[in-house]
């Protein structure tokens, strides 16, 4: 969990820039997701994620693989909406 100030500004630009958030066991240790938003017209109307155990939900399937298929499923849906 980020308690800092300044590394929580930091987090929350990353997240805004890459329009992709995850949830590392913040909440639940034993959960993690990953979500995008889905934006139309400069407002966010939405969004979609994916959760999924901990064990399953990791490296390289949680940081690309995952969060490549919701950020793209996001941008269908936004591009479907205009």
């Amino acid at each position: 969990t980020v308690t800092d100030p300044a590394t929580l500004r930091s987090e929350l630009r990353s997240i805004i820039d890459r329009k992709i958030a995850f949830d590392r066991g913040e909440l639940d240790e034993k959960w993690r997701c990953v979500a995008s938003p889905i934006v139309v017209d400069g407002d966010a109307i939405g969004a979609i994620s994916v959760s999924g155990p901990a064990d399953e939900m990791q490296g390289k399937r949680l940081e690309e693989d995952t969060a490549g298929l919701v950020s793209s499923t996001a941008k269908t849906i936004e591009l479907e909406l205009l």
